[in-house]
């Protein structure tokens, strides 16, 4: 599966909310601002089912990784060969 990191620039209880509840086994809280979601959709699907394509809940965008390298927690690590995987 694909993963993508879903950016709002201001934190969004609204967005985290429908992301909660379209992904619930497949996403993964960065932050306030930041998610991570595992999907076979097309990153203006994803947009579109969550709520941000049009600007209503302000400014928000998703993006496909298709390459990473940094540092975070193990858990993110994990997370992400997991969705991978499948």
């Amino acid at each position: 599966m694909a993963i993508y990191v879903i950016l709002s620039q201001e934190p969004n209880p609204t967005i985290e909310d429908r992301i909660k509840n379209l992904f619930p086994e497949d996403y993964y809280l960065l932050s306030d601002r930041q998610w991570l979601v595992s999907s076979n959709k097309i990153a203006k699907s994803i947009s579109d089912e969550i709520g941000i394509s049009n600007g209503e809940h302000g400014n928000v965008v998703v993006f496909w990784i298709t390459g990473y390298f940094g540092w975070w927690t193990r858990t993110v690590w994990e997370w992400m060969r997991l969705k991978e995987a499948k």
